[in-house]
């Protein structure tokens, strides 16, 4: 007896079948679920995301970048022989 129903039980045995023949356990694909896609870790990523393009996006941020394509410009011409 289970204490799923008939539709998770179901969904469960079309999940196990994706997965049919594979070296490792329905288990571990759970678990690696779990790790990378759970609400938690879900969270987290968005945080840092947002800090992210906020940090990049920054005046501060887009004048340093602004500075260091220059400077990269500068170099790559100046390393070139003129015509």
């Amino acid at each position: 007896m289970s204490s799923l129903s008939e539709d998770q039980v179901r969904e469960a045995e079309t999940c196990s079948g994706g997965v049919a023949g594979r070296s490792l356990p329905l288990s571990s694909y759970d678990r690696f679920r779990a790790g990378n896609y759970g609400s938690r870790d879900r969270e987290k990523t968005g945080k840092r995301l947002a800090e992210a393009v906020a940090e990049g996006t920054s005046p501060a941020k887009e004048a340093q970048n602004e500075q260091d394509l220059l400077s990269n410009l500068a170099s790559f011409f100046a390393d070139r022989p003129r015509p």
